[in-house]
This record gives structure tokens, sequence and C-alpha cells, in this order.
């Protein structure tokens, strides 16, 4: 099972929102204002790259991680969005291990068609875009 890496995940929206009308760099820099993240955050990331999990999993994977990321836990408990992009990326690879969350329909069709989003990508990456 596969999810969007982050940097798919980026492209995509980046070329989403480039649609609607923002720059390249307007975009990036909402992309980026993202982080530090909060756990429902973290919920909301997941579902974007095609894994469907809840607050109580990502919470899980906290602990799952082997004490790696407990000091967020603290942020956790006092609401705080804490969590770096990196941090977020041991959590997702966490879930998706351990089979904690399930793919979305988009999750599934990207794991069903590769070539598609491989397409995709490709295609914005062009020179002429």
């Amino acid at each position: 099972m596969r999810i969007l890496t982050r940097a798919e995940y980026e492209a995509v929206v980046r070329r989403a929102l480039q649609i609607f009308g923002l720059s390249y760099t307007q975009a990036q820099r909402l992309l980026d204002a993202r982080f530090p993240m909060a756990v429902q955050g973290i919920v909301g990331e997941a579902f974007g790259r095609g894994l469907s999990v809840s607050e109580a999993d990502v919470l899980d994977a906290i602990r799952g991680l082997g004490g790696k990321h407990l000091a967020e836990l603290q942020c956790v408990i006092e609401g705080l969005p804490c969590f770096s992009a990196e941090i977020v990326e041991d959590i997702l690879t966490w879930l998706v291990e351990s089979g904690r969350g399930q793919l979305t329909r988009n999750g599934r069709t990207v794991n069903e068609h590769p070539e598609w989003l491989e397409g995709l990508l490709l295609q914005w990456n062009a020179p002429s875009n």
C-alpha cells in the first residue's frame, strides 16, 4: 500500500491552486503554512494523500513510534499545532506500515493505476508549465 508522498501531494495541490489563479510562490506559501500541524491537520493531510485515519490512530502512531515523538504529546494535550513536516512523515509512514489507515477512493486509484499519477506529475513539471 502506498499513499502520495509529500512532494506528490504538494505538486497536486500547488497545481490546483495555480488553476484557481495563485502564483507558484503564493501556492507554495500556503503549503508551507500548514506546518507546524495539529493532530486534526494530520488526519486531513492523510486523507489528502489517500489514507483515511482517525485522531486516535494518529495518537497511537505517536506512541507506536517508540517514544521518538513523545515530547509532542504535551502539545496535543494543550491543543497546539506542534508537528513538523518530518514528524508528520514519520506518523504517516507508521500508519501505512501498521495497517491502521484505510485507503480512500483516491488512494485506491493511485495504488491500482500509479501510471496516472506519474503522467500528471510529468505533465505538470514540463518546462512549458
